[in-house]
Order: structure tokens, then sequence, then C-alpha cells
């Protein structure tokens, strides 16, 4: 068989493999952020507003549109809606297909770099990025197609790279490509700052070619621009603000720098875990610093480095560990995130430690039996694909998604509280309140208005209307002017009169934005 036939068939297999793997995340449900940014989005349900979100003019315009500066994201799910309405098996689909896509180019892609005739170690790349478990959160969630899209296009234009070079393209009708590519990558996800350095990279370790080195730098100037008048302007939030307190004891990232440090290195830590032994994944983690985070994460800092300037000439690994490097920059925490961890921030770095597992099998068959190593490797990818199967059930619907996450993190305040409201949402309210006092008793201030608020709407399904009207009241007494707060807790009195009665025997002082609410629903009688 020519080495092109063999080729065909390989690409074919790690596709095919890639759905029929997963295929059973399109019986599930919308989860997380798919309400946001689907359901709860009018944006997305007109089509129209494909050309609005697309149209250069618009460019540093601030759409008033969640996700506005990844356009192309956003576009990819008007098409959807478009297409599939409010069935989620059509955006499972959708995604599961780029997924697949990906494994193909990461195939491509290793197929390039290391293994020109030695096919099975570019398909055992493909298949540890495709079955991997730790990529079921950014596949099974719709509202995560930014990942999915992001690493198409990084990898669309770095394999592009890769053939110009390989086969002696002319560059004036690949550049442009490539540059395409780039700035499809920037406008589906932020993190593609980091894709021109990948390609100075490729010029500096594998290629000495002067015009890829200009187009690598002036791609990273192009990009640093769009960055700075594009998606600042699309984010005008001040970056403190955002940063959600995931900590132990809810210190935010920026508080102070041991906090800010220890969020690095716990982050980093959580990260390898989850690749090297993903049997105990969650939606949501309990990020502690430990002394075996700092551990973890020295050891492989230590060993990246080691291999990185005296362990190997192989200039193929050199390039694959400062990829893998420099793509986990954007999601390290340098930079603090809304999320200190989520498995979706690594889909990027799996690229290049993909590679570098099958480039560590191939290692392993010069020193040891070929046939144990590739029986190792098909256990693995058995193990992974049973894992990823139990992952694709997990993310069914909220309900068993939350269900599954409280279990392996029972202390996050934050999986607590989301099962407390997948149980509201399932009719459970007396479970639902439970969860929402546990929630309190791990973070007195999380959330606490809508924790009172749904505790309040739980009571009240109940028929327990004194409950009820206790938490409406001190979720009232903290966000007065919250117009569903407000409502319900007024609505919960025969008269308006009576609940103006309730405040001010129960307030010993009335704050502005009480008064002026109490005033607002006094002129409405």
């Amino acid at each position: 068989m020519t080495l092109k036939s063999r080729l065909t068939i390989s690409v074919f297999a790690v596709f095919f493999i890639s759905v029929l793997l997963r295929i059973n995340i399109v019986n599930n449900l919308f989860v997380l952020d798919d309400f946001t940014l689907i359901i709860g989005n009018v944006f997305v349900q007109s089509f129209n507003n494909l050309l609005e979100v697309l149209n250069p003019k618009n460019l540093f315009y601030v759409l008033p549109i969640r996700c506005g500066a990844r356009p192309l994201t956003v576009a990819s799910l008007i098409v959807d809606y478009a297409a599939f309405g409010v069935n989620p098996a059509g955006y499972h689909a959708v995604n599961l297909l780029i997924h697949s896509l990906n494994s193909v180019l990461v195939f491509i892609f290793a197929y390039f770099l290391n293994y020109r005739k030695y096919l099975i170690y570019p398909f055992f790349a493909a298949l540890f990025f495709s079955l991997h478990p730790v990529q079921s959160e950014t596949v099974n969630v719709i509202s995560f197609r930014a990942d999915l899209l992001l690493v198409f296009f990084c990898l669309a234009a770095l394999n592009l790279v890769l053939f110009m070079q390989n086969y002696n393209k002319s560059g004036r009708i690949f550049y442009p490509a490539v540059f395409a590519a780039v700035c499809c990558a920037f406008f589906t996800k932020e993190n593609a700052i980091i894709l021109p350095i990948v390609l100075l990279l490729l010029s500096v370790f594998l290629y000495d070619d002067r015009r890829l080195k200009i187009f690598s730098v002036g791609s990273f100037f192009v990009i640093i621009l769009l960055f700075l008048f594009f998606w600042i302007t699309r984010f005008p939030v001040p970056l403190f603000y955002t940063i959600y307190p995931n900590l132990d004891g809810n210190f935010t990232p920026l508080s102070n720098f041991f906090t800010y440090f220890n969020t690095i290195v716990t982050s980093l830590f959580y990260n390898i875990i989850h690749i090297l032994y993903p049997v105990n994944l969650s939606v949501d983690y309990v990020v502690k610093p430990s002394v075996s985070a700092y551990a973890v994460s020295a050891v492989f800092i230590l060993i990246s480095s080691y291999v990185l300037l005296y362990g190997t000439k192989n200039r193929n690994i050199k390039f694959l560990i400062l990829f893998a490097v420099i793509s986990y920059m954007p999601v390290s925490n340098i930079v603090p995130l809304v999320n200190t961890v989520a498995d979706r921030y690594i889909y990027l770095s799996m690229v290049p430690v993909s590679i570098l597992f099958s480039a560590a099998i191939y290692k392993l068959t010069k020193i040891a039996n070929k046939k144990i190593i590739y029986a190792f490797a098909a256990c693995l990818f058995s193990l992974y694909t049973l894992i990823s199967y139990q992952r694709g059930e997990s993310y069914n619907n909220a309900y068993s998604l939350y269900a599954d996450a409280v279990l392996k993190s029972p202390g996050n305040v934050r999986t607590v509280y989301n099962m407390g409201v997948a149980y509201f949402s399932n009719g459970e309210y007396g479970k639902a309140v439970e969860q929402f006092k546990k929630a309190e008793t791990i973070n007195p201030v999380y959330m606490r208005d809508k924790i009172w608020f749904l505790t309040a709407m739980s009571y009240e399904k109940q028929n327990n209307l004194d409950l009820a009207r206790k938490y409406y009241y001190k979720a009232f007494l903290l966000n007065p002017l919250d117009d569903e707060i407000s409502d319900k807790f007024i609505s919960s009195f025969s008269s308006y009169k009576q609940a103006e009665y309730y405040v001010l025997s129960n307030t010993v002082r009335l704050n502005d934005n009480i008064y002026k609410t109490l005033q607002k629903y006094s002129s409405k009688r």
C-alpha cells in the first residue's frame, strides 16, 4: 500500500473514531453558559444579525451582545440557531464535528513535524488529543465553541505553513491564507494572540526562513493592535472587578502577591494532574494551594527546562515544549482569570502535549518491546474512551452535571450553589434549600442576594409563605434595586402598605436605595 493510501485511511480513521467514540453527547441538553449565550440571547436568534456581527464597519463598535469580542464564534451560533432552533442535538453535533476535524489537523500537524514514514505515531497523537477525558468539557458544552474554533484556525495556519515549507510552495498564495487563518483565530478567541509567536518559533527551530520570520513579527503586531483597539474596546470592564474569587477564603487573585502566586502554581498543578490522571474531573474545582501543588509544579518546570536546554537535540521536541508553554501562558493566571482552573483552558495546549506523547511512545519503542508499548497505548486509549463516555453522560443536563460536581468538589461554594439551582429547576425545592444553606455555610458572602432570593422562592413553592417572606426581605435589603427581588418581596404581602410597614418595623436604618425603591412602589399604588 502506498504512503498516500495509508495517509488517506489514517485521516478517515481519526475522524470516524473521534465521532463514534463521543457520539453519545448528541443526546445531551443545554448546560452552563448555553442558556445565556443561546437560549436567552435574542441576538443569535436572528439570522439577519450575521451580517452585523461580521460587518467590518462594526469592528470597533461595541455590539450589545455576550462574547462580542468573538464575532466568528457568535456567527457560528447564529448559523446554528437558524438551522436547529432550540434543539441542542444539532449544536452538539457541530461541536463534535469541529473536534473531530481538529483531531485530523493534529494528525496532519504531527505528520509534517516528525513522522513522514511512521504514520502510527501521528495517529497516536491524534487519538490522544481526540479521546483524552480532559477534552470533554470543551466538546460537551456548546457555549465553549470558541475553544474549538480557536484550535481549528490555529492548526489551519500552522499546517499551511508546514505544507508550504515541506513542498516549497509559493508564499504569495499561502501567506495571505495563513494571515487570514491567524485573524480568524483571533476573532474566535483572544488566546490567538500567541499564534504569531508559535509561527516565529517554527522559523527559529525548524525552518531558517527569513520571510516566515518577517511574516510572524508582522502578524504579531497586527494581532497586538487588534487586541488593544478591538478586544479591549469590547471588554471595557476593569480587570480587577471581573476576577472570580475562586481560592480558599475567596480572596481575589489580585488581593496580594502571595495569593496571586498561589493561584498560578495551583492552576498549573491541577492542569498537570488532569492530563496525567484524568479520573476525577469536575466542572468546578476547589483550588487550594498545597505542598504537593508546589512540588509537582516545580518538578514539571525543572524537567521541561532540562529537556529544553540539555535533554535533547531534537529541534521538533524543543519547538513542541515551547509551543505548550506559550499556549498555556494566557490561561496560566499570570493575567488572572474569572475561573482559575477549567479543562477547556488547556484545549489548545493539548495539541503540542499530544504530539509530545506520541514522541514519547516512539522513544519507548526504541528501548523496549514495541508490541508491549503499542498494547499499553491501546489500553490507555480504551481507558480514555470509557472515562470520556462517562463524562459525556455527566454533561447530559444541569442536574446530572452538578450532581457529579458536588460529589467531586463538595467544598466548592459555586458547585454547591449551582446544584441548588439545578434542584430548584428540577422542582426539588427542599433539596434546593439544603444546598443554598450549605453554600452559606461554606462562604457567607457568596451570591448572598441570589441565594436568599432562590431560598425564598423555594419556600414559596412549598407554600411556606412566612419563611419565603423572611428570605425575600433579606434579599431585598441586600439588593433593593433589583426589580425581580423587589417585586417578589412587595407582592408577598397583600398590599404595599403591609410591605412598607414590615420594612419599617424590621429595619434599623433605611439606606438611600431602599428608600428610593419604596418611593417607586408607593407612587404606583
